[in-house]
């Protein structure tokens, strides 16, 4: 693999070292005689799996004083499907009972409060970090290897007077943070779990010392990752994006062809991979949308259809049943028409994109990105933003309910009405969004511009709720649907 680059030549090391662990069988195994027939969408699949941990600790750390419940746990898992039946180690089991018994040494010998946090607060916390950390110790990933690989790979491609300003940790902080948002697009405790690993390497194996230190300075370190999950990285994020359909491939590419992949020094060879990679990828994003476009028409369908009959029925305003159908059949056709058109990159992009990964994988000295602003750092800027953003918002409101108000539609439904358009209009933002991880250059209409507008209450709210909501199985599996 010599022409291959210096940081992806470790990648291929990790991923051979990762495929080389599955293929050792396990001496013990762990057994349950009943498993549900439930099954789980792959890619959903560790999303739920770490809610359900998270809901377990939190039911049985109460109910159980020796804290002992890790084989229950896994079992409980295996049971509902969410790990395989004969096929996990029995050493896993001592495994996750030392993650639990760290999360709850820390919680005994931490303060009871500090930097304003309370110690139930820090509780949910810990618990979201250790639901993270066993769902990955029960089902090792590979995305902490393509995370080290794209965080040394945009660290190199990155620089300019802003993050000049920056100590040299704190920007591969951000860099690493920003990796994970765009490429990886994990979920906030996992990438608040990667960046504690980060700055505490011994988290994972701490000695009784470390340990005892940890506990006491357990508020401190969860300050220092808050601060860093906030930190304004918007310029950064919007560079890292323009990697996202180079990295997309390369993952592919090395996920699907692991027992050959010293075949990644022949040019040849990997270009026909990139083109195969970028094919399926592209077949799989055609039957989403399709599969997107009739499971949102049918949902807009059936959901304004009953909205707007509650407003009938408990007379908050006079609506007709023609009125009603109308209204109804009218977004339901939007939402197709907003929905179907978002098509796949054009074909010119294949070449472009085959070009762009050919050079992350061969070329060394790459294109470097100057960031002379990292984002708006005075309150007064980010004030005038927002309220640019929220005129805009309520002008554009403003145009959509006139014209229903001046043909005697009343207030209420034209705001409900509005209400279901911005639900739309994020669901095509959505499906943009997964096009362009594949397409090379970004897509600019009016249309995009009014998508954006529309869309933004969904998303600003949705991004609140990933924040601040608890961890169950139903809103994950909501939240995962949108996406």
């Amino acid at each position: 693999m010599n022409n291959l680059t210096p940081a992806l030549k470790r990648l291929v090391e990790r991923y051979q070292d990762w495929y080389r662990s599955f293929q050792q069988e396990p001496d013990r195994v762990i057994h349950v005689d009943r498993a549900s027939s439930k099954d789980v969408a792959r890619q959903q699949q560790h999303l739920f799996r770490k809610s359900v941990i998270l809901k377990i600790l939190n039911r049985e750390l109460i109910k159980n004083k020796n804290n002992e419940i890790a084989a229950l746990l896994i079992k409980e898992l295996i049971r509902k499907r969410y790990l395989p039946n004969d096929s996990l180690p029995q050493d896993k089991v001592q495994r996750v009972q030392e993650i639990i018994d760290r999360q709850v040494f820390i919680l005994g010998h931490a303060p009871q409060r500090q930097r304003g946090k309370t110690k139930a607060q820090l509780q949910n916390w810990l618990l979201s970090i250790a639901a993270c950390e066993i769902e990955r110790t029960l089902v090792p990933q590979k995305e902490k290897s393509l995370l080290d690989y794209t965080t040394e790979v945009m660290n190199q491609r990155l620089e300019g007077e802003a993050l000049n300003e920056l100590e040299q940790e704190e920007k591969e902080t951000q860099i690493f943070l920003a990796c994970q948002e765009v490429l990886l697009g994990l979920d906030q405790s996992v990438v608040a779990y990667y960046l504690l690993l980060r700055k505490f390497p011994a988290w994972n194996d701490p000695s009784q010392d470390q340990l005892i230190d940890l506990a006491v300075d357990i508020y401190s370190l969860w300050e220092e990752v808050r601060e860093s999950l906030n930190h304004p990285r918007r310029k950064i994020r919007a560079i890292c994006r323009k990697y996202e359909p180079s990295f997309l491939l390369l993952n592919d590419i090395l996920k699907e062809n692991l027992s050959s992949v010293e075949q990644l020094k022949n040019p040849n060879w990997t270009e026909k991979k990139i083109k195969r990679a970028y094919h399926e990828r592209i077949e799989q994003l055609k039957h989403k949308l399709f599969r997107t476009a009739l499971f949102a028409s049918s949902v807009i369908f059936f959901l304004s259809l009953f909205s707007f009959s509650i407003l009938k029925i408990t007379h908050l305003t006079f609506l007709s049943w023609a009125v009603i159908g109308l209204s109804a059949v009218g977004l339901t056709v939007l939402t197709g028409l907003l929905t179907i058109t978002v098509g796949p990159p054009p074909s010119k992009n294949l070449s472009l994109i085959t070009m762009k990964v050919m050079r992350t994988i061969y070329e060394s000295k790459q294109r470097t990105h100057s960031i002379e602003v990292l984002n708006y750092s005075n309150s007064a800027s980010r004030a005038l933003t927002a309220l640019f953003y929220l005129l805009t918002l309520a002008i554009t409101a403003i145009m959509i309910i006139w014209p229903l108000v001046s043909f005697e539609l009343p207030l209420l439904p034209a705001l409900v009405f509005l209400v279901f358009l911005s639900l739309i209009f994020t669901v095509r933002y959505r499906l943009e969004e997964r096009v362009e991880r594949l397409e090379v250059g970004e897509r600019k209409s009016l249309l995009r511009n009014i998508t954006e507008i529309l869309s933004s209450p969904f998303r600003k709210s949705e991004n609140w709720l990933t924040t601040n909501r608890k961890n169950y199985p139903l809103i994950t599996g909501l939240g995962s649907i949108i996406r």
